[in-house]
């Protein structure tokens, strides 16, 4: 059995209130593993991220800008700093999806004609961006910008989520849907995947500040849900605990035995 700080096994079984683990596809955790080098580790075992112009000797933060678990978070520097998964094979097409992911920007440094990126999927099919045209809005661009109309503040933790649903795209921060929301019939292919970068017709734009806890489901999540996971998934972003979560580790895809287990997430409050 992988032995990983802070995690508990306690069940052999799926939990039977796992709704949030139905058609999780990725989950990218930034655990420095030494075993598993110059990775970014994915614990439902399909795509570990390569880190691109980075190590985690030196990349790896244990306890950044407040967080308060013991996890850590990757940090890049805005420059030619990301996380490439390689081809994913997700087979969406016209479908639905919800990317989600915790950032705290530092600055604007890495921006492309004021924009800077959080997730490049293929050639801006869909590229997701904290900050459009030099003001700090929540946007995508597929087939050009979607602003969603709601800004990303720099200095904390945000957990920013972009959702197809029923043909549009809508973002949302901390759990909160933006109020604009953008029709979407595009096709979304089987393509490279890179966090902390995103490419558009103004050039790659980069972003420089904390990275953690990468979703990606092969659904829409429910407005709900997209709160639950939120608030799941904070582990110590702010000073309250919150209730603790249920994570899935096959561990197939570290080299050990084919069992799956779960653990309880037992997180630590400064």
């Amino acid at each position: 059995m992988i032995s990983l700080p802070g995690l508990n096994p306690i069940s052999a079984e799926k939990p039977g209130n796992g709704d949030l683990h139905k058609d999780l596809f990725i989950w990218l955790m930034n655990l420095p593993l030494p075993r598993k080098g110059n990775t970014w580790y994915d614990l439902c075992g399909r795509y570990d991220g390569a880190l691109t112009s980075m190590s985690p000797g030196e990349d790896w933060t244990p306890h950044p800008a407040g967080k308060k678990s013991g996890w850590g978070a990757l940090r890049t520097d805005g420059t030619d700093q990301y996380v490439d998964l390689g081809t994913v094979k997700h087979d969406i097409g016209t479908g639905q999806f919800t990317w989600a992911i915790w950032f705290y920007p530092l600055s604007t440094t890495g921006e492309s004609s004021g924009h800077n990126g959080l997730i490049a999927h293929g050639s801006a099919k869909p590229s997701f961006y904290w900050r459009r045209g030099g003001g700090e809005n929540l946007a995508a661009w597929w087939g050009g910008f979607r602003d969603f109309g709601c800004s990303v503040s720099l200095g904390e933790w945000h957990h920013l989520v972009l959702r197809r649903k029923g043909g549009f795209l809508n973002g949302f921060i901390d759990g909160v849907k933006c109020p604009t929301s953008h029709g979407s019939a595009e096709n979304m292919t089987n393509e490279q995947l890179l966090i902390g970068r995103s490419t558009t017709g103004v050039g790659p734009s980069n972003s420089d500040g904390y990275w953690d806890d990468f979703r990606f489901w092969r659904r829409a999540l429910q407005d709900s849900e997209v709160i639950q996971a939120y608030h799941d998934s904070m582990r110590g972003y702010q000073s309250t605990l919150r209730r603790a979560n249920l994570l899935w580790l096959n561990e197939v895809a570290a080299g050990g035995s084919s069992t799956p287990y779960y653990y309880n997430w037992r997180r630590r409050v400064a």
